[in-house]
């Protein structure tokens, strides 16, 4: 696994050039375009409801279709710059998977059960604080991670 990270490529890549098995190379390059697509799909209906807001709000007047092909032109673009530069993806996704995790799972639900009026029986108890703090620590401790 430290050798495909080194050459910054998927663990299904290297064992198909490792082994000389192209049908690994055929399954790791469906994998990967499989992935694209659920990113894809995800990150366009977000871009596509973000500009249709601010397209209402400053009446713009670009149609749907012109929004479209603003994203697919801006996310073709970024993938093709960040290709370009050879960019360690894996680092990336480590640098935002430990954060965004703690986030998730230790301070959303205590700020959803300080601000949804059904959580409102769990208010108050020692256990919040200590998830609380542990949360805080924790993100903090990933974040001086990455800048250290």
């Amino acid at each position: 696994m430290h050798e495909a990270k080194s050459q910054n490529i998927s663990i299904l890549s290297y064992l198909a050039n490792r082994f000389d098995t192209p049908v690994m190379a055929h399954i790791a390059f469906v994998g990967i375009n499989k992935s694209f697509l659920g990113h894809y799909v995800g990150a366009h209906e977000v871009m596509h409801d973000v500009m249709t807001k601010l397209n209402g709000t400053r009446r713009l007047g670009l149609p749907s279709r012109m929004i479209d092909r603003l994203i697919l032109v801006f996310t073709v673009s970024c993938c093709w710059l960040a290709a370009w530069l050879d960019i360690n993806v894996l680092s990336i996704v480590e640098s935002f998977a430990g954060p965004a995790g703690a986030i998730i799972l230790l301070l959303l639900p205590m700020y959803a059960v300080r601000r949804v009026p059904a959580l409102a029986p769990y208010r108050g108890r020692i256990s919040n604080v200590f998830v609380t703090v542990i949360g805080i620590f924790t993100v903090s401790a990933i974040f001086y991670g990455l800048l250290g």
